[in-house]
């Protein structure tokens, strides 16, 4: 064997006496803001096991890695001073402990697992954060709506609280889904708005607008807030179910006379007019000379 084949043998014979690191995190954790979060990071270690060290770490959007916490032989740390410092621990098998989940913690976590002379590795994970929204509310118009109006008239505004992430909003006219038009035109059409408040959380709010007829009349509307939480489920909640007052022209006009089938002279006899208009028109009898 010339030299180069056998130094290339000893440093591969050296390698394997030493041994090596395999870390394993989840790629991705869902959480719910104010809820305890539990972050696993499963090693295991062949050949040299001595001064093994497990750190944890938060990486920055610059990509700048913060260590959070660590444990070695002897010891188990909380790093100070890195906003951290009162919701973090690290348990028996290394997971990361954090107490109440903030939308601060909506990044990667990284494990590092150092064991001596069998080298290091490390595991990121993706915590992504969600929080319900609060049940939509809706405010619609108390006032009369006409259907003789030219344009689109606003039937409502739907509005959901508190959100993470920033949920949609849906429409329904009668429990049929309305379809979602944001370009303003001469049927219907919504008008969203999504607000990031102080906290962190979405507020979103959305205007329904539609031309009216008189098949409306008796019409139940209301919205529906979508949201997704852990493990990508899909979630609902609905506003109240409420009805528009509409104002329509009389089309049909009937009379009617209540009596006994042969009315004699000195009978009681009863006239009934009425129409299909909104509101009611006021009503004359005029007698045939």
């Amino acid at each position: 064997m010339d030299s180069l084949g056998a130094t290339l043998f000893f440093v591969i014979a050296v390698l394997g006496a030493l041994g090596s690191v395999e870390v394993s995190v989840p790629e991705q954790l869902g959480a719910e803001v104010g809820q305890p979060v539990k972050i696993p990071c499963t090693h295991t270690i062949s050949g040299s096991k001595s001064n093994v060290m497990v750190e944890w770490f938060v990486i920055n959007k610059q990509g700048e890695r913060k260590r959070i916490a660590y444990k070695d032989v002897t010891s188990s740390v909380t790093d100070p001073g890195t906003g951290y410092s009162e919701r973090v621990s690290m348990d028996s098998d290394d997971t990361l402990l954090i107490s109440k989940a903030e939308l601060m913690d909506e990044r990667v976590f990284l494990c590092q697992v150092i064991a001596g002379a069998a080298g290091s590795q490390e595991g990121k994970t993706e915590l992504k954060l969600y929080d319900a929204p609060e049940p939509p509310e809706v405010d619609y118009k108390q006032t009369i709506q006409s259907v003789t109006e030219q344009h689109p008239s606003e039937i409502g505004t739907c509005t959901s609280r508190n959100g993470y992430p920033a949920p949609m909003i849906a429409w329904y006219k009668d429990d049929v889904l309305l379809p979602s038009i944001t370009t303003r035109n001469e049927e219907i059409y919504m008008v969203p708005r999504v607000v990031k408040e102080a906290s962190g959380l979405y507020t979103v709010t959305n205007k329904l607008y539609s031309k009216l007829s008189k098949v409306d009349k008796d019409s139940m509307y209301h919205c529906q807030v979508r949201y997704q939480m852990m493990n990508e489920k899909k979630h609902t909640l609905d506003s109240e179910k409420f009805q528009i007052t509409l104002h329509y022209h009389t089309e049909v006009v009937t009379f009617n006379v209540t009596a006994d089938a042969i009315i004699k002279e000195g009978d009681d006899v009863r006239l009934h007019c009425s129409a299909d208009g909104f509101p009611q028109p006021d009503y004359t009898f005029y007698k045939l000379v």
